[in-house]
This record gives C-alpha cells, sequence and structure tokens, in this order.
C-alpha cells in the first residue's frame, strides 16, 4: 500500500501537495484534503524502494548532472528522508542521459530536471520528470550549456 500521491492540476507549492502515505485511511484523508482546497485530481503512485537520484540535463548537449539529493541536504519538502541514506546501487549515468534526452524528446522539453529511483536491482524508474528547474547544485554551468543550446535552437530556426 504505501504511495505517494501528488496532486494532479499544478506543481508543489505546500509540503501537502506531495504525500507519501502508508495505509488506504490516510489515502482517503489526504485525498478529501485536496478536495476541501479545490484540488480535483491527483496522482498516485506506487512507492519504489532504492537510491533516489536527482538529474539535471539540457538536451542536444552533453550537459548532464546527478547526485544523491539526501546526501547533499537537497531538499524541497523533506521527502528524501523516506528513501534514506543512498546505498550507492551501481548505475550507468550515461544510461539514464539517455533515456532522460529520450523522454526530453517525446515530451519536446529542451531544460530538464527531475528524480530517479534506482531499485536494489538496479533497474532506474523515472519519478519526475520537469521542464525548465532550478538547477541549484549546478546553475553556473547549467546556465552557460542552456544559453548556447538556446542560441543554436534560434540559428537553427533561421
Amino acid at each position: 500500500m504505501p504511495c505517494w500521491v501528488k496532486r494532479g492540476d499544478f506543481h508543489a507549492i505546500h509540503r501537502e501537495d506531495v504525500s507519501y502515505v502508508r495505509t488506504r485511511e490516510e489515502l482517503i484523508g489526504l485525498l478529501s484534503e485536496y478536495a476541501l482546497r479545490g484540488i480535483q485530481r491527483a496522482v498516485v503512485n506506487e512507492h519504489l524502494k532504492g537510491d533516489l537520484v536527482k538529474f539535471y540535463g539540457v538536451a542536444g548537449t552533453n550537459f548532464f548532472h546527478w547526485f544523491y539529493p539526501f546526501n547533499e541536504n537537497h531538499s524541497k519538502f523533506g521527502h528524501e528522508a523516506i528513501n534514506g541514506h543512498p546505498k550507492g546501487i551501481p548505475f550507468r549515468a550515461d544510461e539514464l542521459q539517455d533515456i532522460c534526452n529520450r523522454a526530453a524528446d517525446v515530451l519536446k522539453v529542451v531544460v530538464y530536471g527531475g528524480d530517479c529511483i534506482v531499485s536494489p536491482d538496479g533497474e532506474m524508474r523515472i519519478i519526475d520528470f520537469n521542464d525548465w528547474p532550478s538547477f541549484a547544485p549546478c546553475r553556473e554551468e547549467a546556465s552557460r550549456e542552456i544559453a548556447n543550446r538556446v542560441i543554436q535552437m534560434i540559428d537553427e530556426y533561421r
């Protein structure tokens, strides 16, 4: 039963907009609270066990930055603590970058970021994918790549 519930109409603004629930009763209570707040849609996802990895990328470039948010104290609402300290499960960062770039292509997103769970057997699953994320831990390097990619896209358009 453990799952994650996220409001389905907008990005997370309040801590309660993305919640980990353990029981059916908690789920019903959270969905009732959403209804009281006027949130009519929610996304419910299975809780995946493994290492939480955060990533940022710019499609059409070699720029890709990943890290373990728990280790970097990088948190929006403290939810990283649910999966706990990463175990360092081996995965191929180049494969994650390829998966993300393919997702960006399908979604028509050039500047992206998100979260991935690397399961104990090494399987990578994207659990969140966003356009125009903060790039907080790599903002300076990312800003150069974003600017270069925008200029390249303008040149290609002409």
